[in-house]
Formats: C-alpha cells, sequence, structure tokens
C-alpha cells in the first residue's frame, strides 16, 4: 500500500520527464507504454505485476542532496533512474593562496524503486550493488546486476539475466532463459522452456515442470556443481562433461531433447524429478 497519495500525470501521448523527488510516490498511465526501463546505483528495484491499467511507483531511501531521479516517457517506455548527483569534496590541503582545494566528484545514491505495473509491460532492469526482485511478468525481462541478488517469481516471456556476484534464484516458467553470471548460484524451478545458462564458480540447479516443446538446455561452470531435474517421462540425449567431478544421468540417451552440461571441476547431475 501506498503511504502517501500517488500524483497523476496526464497527457495523451508521453510523459514528460520529471526530475527531482518531493514526492516518494507517483502514478504513470500505462496507456501507450511498451515496457519500462529502471536504473539504480545502489539502490534496490521491486517489480510486481499489477491488473490495474497505470504504473505505480514508490521511490526508496531517497536522499535529495546526493541523488537525481529522472522518471519519464521515452521511446514508447516508462524511463526510471535514480543516478548519483555531481557534489563538491574538499581535497584536505590548501593551494598558495590559502584557498581549499575542491574537487567535482559523483555522489553514492541509495534510492531505488518499488514498481508496480501491468504485467504485460516488458522491462528492462540494472542495478549497480542493490538487489532486484520481478513478479508477475507476461512480457520479456532483461536485468543486469553487479553485486546485488536477483529474485524472480511468475515470468512467462523470455528471461535474459547478466549478474556478478549475487544468487538468482526463483520459479519461472519462461520461453527462453539466458543467464551469464559471476560468482553467484543459479537456482531456479518450475521451468518449461529452453535454457542457456553459465557462471565462472556458482553453482547451478535447474528444475523443469515440463520439458521445453523446442530448443535445448546447456549449462556451463567453471568449478560448481550442476544439477538439472526433469520430469520423469522425458526422452533426452544428454551430453555431460566434467574435469575432475562426477558425473551421474538417470535418463537413457534415447530422445531427441538435447541436454548439455560443462564443468570444470565440479560434478553434474542429471535426476528425474519425485513423483
Amino acid at each position: 500500500m501506498f503511504k502517501n497519495i500517488a500524483f497523476m500525470f496526464l497527457c495523451s501521448a508521453q510523459l514528460a520527464p520529471l526530475y527531482g523527488a518531493e514526492n516518494e510516490q507517483k502514478t504513470f498511465p500505462a496507456a501507450g507504454l511498451t515496457g519500462m526501463y529502471i536504473a539504480a546505483e545502489t539502490g534496490a528495484i521491486g517489480v510486481e505485476g499489477s491488473a490495474k491499467g497505470d504504473v505505480q511507483v514508490e521511490i526508496t531511501e531517497n536522499d535529495p542532496e546526493k541523488c537525481l531521479l529522472t522518471m519519464g516517457a521515452e521511446g514508447g517506455r516508462l524511463v526510471l533512474k535514480a543516478e548519483g548527483r555531481s557534489v563538491t569534496q574538499a581535497k584536505g590541503w590548501r593551494n598558495i593562496f590559502g584557498v581549499i582545494k575542491t574537487d567535482l566528484v559523483r555522489a553514492n545514491c541509495p534510492a531505488g524503486f518499488k514498481v508496480s505495473a501491468p504485467s504485460s509491460l516488458g522491462l528492462e532492469a540494472k542495478s549497480g550493488t542493490g538487489a532486484v526482485s520481478v513478479t508477475g511478468r507476461d512480457a520479456d525481462v532483461s536485468l543486469e546486476n553487479g553485486t546485488g541478488n536477483i529474485t524472480l517469481s511468475k515470468v512467462s516471456g523470455n528471461i535474459d539475466v547478466n549478474s556478478g556476484t549475487g544468487d538468482l534464484t526463483g520459479e519461472v516458467c519462461a520461453k527462453r532463459l539466458t543467464v551469464k553470471g559471476g560468482t553467484g548460484a543459479v537456482e531456479l524451478k518450475g521451468l518449461c522452456g529452453a535454457a542457456q545458462v553459465e557462471t565462472g564458480t556458482g553453482a547451478v540447479d535447474l528444475r523443469w515442470a515440463r520439458l521445453p516443446a523446442a530448443g535445448e538446455v546447456s549449462a556451463v561452470t567453471g568449478t560448481s556443481a550442476i544439477s538439472l531435474v526433469f520430469p520423469r517421462k522425458a526422452k533426452l540425449s544428454a551430453n555431460l562433461v566434467s574435469g575432475t567431478g562426477s558425473i551421474s544421468n538417470e535418463f537413457e540417451n534415447s530422445g531427441v531433447f538435447r541436454v548439455s552440461a560443462q564443468s570444470g571441476t565440479g560434478s553434474i547431475s542429471v535426476k528425474k524429478a519425485a513423483d
């Protein structure tokens, strides 16, 4: 629930960009929008589905002296950005005239966004160090995160994730899943589409609710374990390679759906789901 009264900005074509953050909650009409772009440097980003015909935005952890917020329509997308303002910082020493030397530096902006929007709007979100949570999306979702965790739920469009050190967890039935991760683990269940997952040192645990109708599954990690779970009646053709880890496969290679997994030192297992 929003604590303050939301402000409605009406226009027939596009929303004018809005700078500043005197109010913590705002509402934007979704008519004419095809998607959303949300970016925060260190703040958290949360997006949930809504049956309403507008987009409700709550600004969190805002510091007007450090943060510059931009909100408005651009190219058919609702753009929400929290960026650090340029501030003057003393260097701690004086020049020959006795004046303290200063530099213009970028402030660390802690602001983030909580967004409630129609599930049909596509989403592109970028966060530096804050957590990202997305639930209730029928459209495509593209996420980029540096060090925070990512949580997904009830996403049925294509999913693309690029993550540095945070974990990726949740339950989704995406048409196609593409993940490039660093050190964080990838743990997703309820899958029903093709998937391509690659991590540096993060473990991979993927569980399918049903076998994809098309495409293939590929999982690659440098040093951690890979676990892939499919429906018991699935017919697979698996290619599993590990440098020093163990390999186990509960399916016969009698199918046409291709599954590949590769790990440098971690174990690999392909299992049948429990009844």
